[in-house]
């Protein structure tokens, strides 16, 4: 089996970290390695950095945008716990069809930005992640000279 995109691991981390208590890194690494069927090599592979796994990484994206999103808090390194929020998200909502309906807040919602960066002559686009905040409207890059 592929290894699934952080979208994919967020609803499984929900359901298990879903008994209230608090749970490790590889405590949820190793569950779900084995809930998603993974083979050891596929569980080895790593990013084209060549530091960290590729699964271990779609994991902790997973955690961070589910943490943004209030349905899980970090007690202390390495170690989180589900939120009330969360408990409810997923009573409400167990199948949820985009990682936008399952975030699902007005106030703080993830984006993707186009932003220009001007750097001397060179105009660069690229695609950046933000959180958009209620009444804060985004900056743009402005030409230093």
């Amino acid at each position: 089996m592929a290894i699934p995109d952080f979208q994919s691991v967020m609803l499984p981390l929900l359901k298990f970290c879903a008994d209230g208590q608090e749970h490790t890194n590889r405590q949820a690494i190793d569950t779900l390695s084995q809930e998603f069927g993974l083979s050891e090599e596929e569980q080895k592979q790593l990013l084209p950095s060549g530091r960290q796994c590729i699964f271990d990484n779609r994991i902790a994206w997973a955690r961070a945008h589910m943490k943004i999103a209030n349905l899980i808090e970090n007690t202390r390194r390495g170690v989180f716990r589900i939120t009330e929020r969360g408990k409810n998200r997923f009573s409400i909502n167990p199948r949820p069809k985009s990682t936008s309906g399952f975030c699902g807040s007005s106030l703080n919602t993830l984006q993707r930005v186009t932003v220009t960066r001007i750097t001397g002559k060179a105009m660069e686009q690229f695609q950046h992640p933000t959180i958009r905040k209620a009444r804060r409207p985004l900056r743009s890059w402005k030409k230093l000279t």
